[in-house]
């Protein structure tokens, strides 16, 4: 019996085409890929995203950059199921040719994934910048112990609640520090406010 001797591809470029195997219709591939002639309409949608999101950091350039892939792969989905509809697969026509309900499903499919990851990526965009905000507008306290750079304020708010009794109501108003919870900042500010133009004896 003759063993298979091939080991594969050994040349960087062979390496190269090989990883592209998967590729047949670019939709389920783990890179971004741009179909020859979408250069420009890939860029447009690069620079309407980054203007309305404005990544700083390396991690929000990384959720970023998925965010990107899945919303242009999501765009791509759509182009399919025009297609497909134009070539009588539109599922909810009496008179559909069937032989393309595989192909509809199929795209479908992966148009809902990528809408899942870029509810995703949105969704921690949203939060590293929420927290990158709100570490910028708390009153810099050079005698606080350095924040773990993961650590959300609102986080640890509710992890000292279900690990520490709650004080009373209100009195976290009172205190020299500005509150974890965002929410509260306002408001502690107006009390702090208060206190010194009006100081109780």
């Amino acid at each position: 019996m003759k063993k298979n001797t091939s080991t594969g591809p050994r040349t960087p470029q062979g390496k190269v085409i090989s990883s592209q195997n998967a590729r047949t219709h670019g939709l389920a591939s783990a890179g971004l890929y741009i179909p020859p002639g979408m250069e420009m309409e890939f860029q447009m949608l690069r620079v309407s995203l980054f203007q309305n999101i404005l990544p700083e950091t390396g991690l929000e350039e990384f959720h970023f950059n998925r965010y990107l892939i899945a919303n242009w792969n999501l765009h791509r989905a759509e182009l399919r199921l025009a297609e497909l509809a134009a070539q009588d697969a539109d599922p909810f026509s009496a008179d559909r040719d069937k032989s393309l309900d595989q192909e509809y499903d199929r795209v479908m499919r992966y148009r809902s994934r990528y809408e899942g990851t870029a509810r995703t990526c949105l969704r921690e965009l949203k939060f590293l910048q929420s927290t990158r905000h709100l570490h910028q507008v708390l009153p810099n306290q050079s005698n606080k112990p350095e924040r773990p750079k993961l650590t959300n304020p609102t986080q640890t708010l509710k992890l000292a609640n279900r690990t520490h009794p709650k004080p009373d109501k209100d009195s976290w108003k009172a205190s020299p520090h500005p509150p974890a919870d965002p929410r509260r900042y306002t408001e502690w500010m107006f009390e702090q406010e208060i206190r010194r133009q009006y100081p109780r004896k």
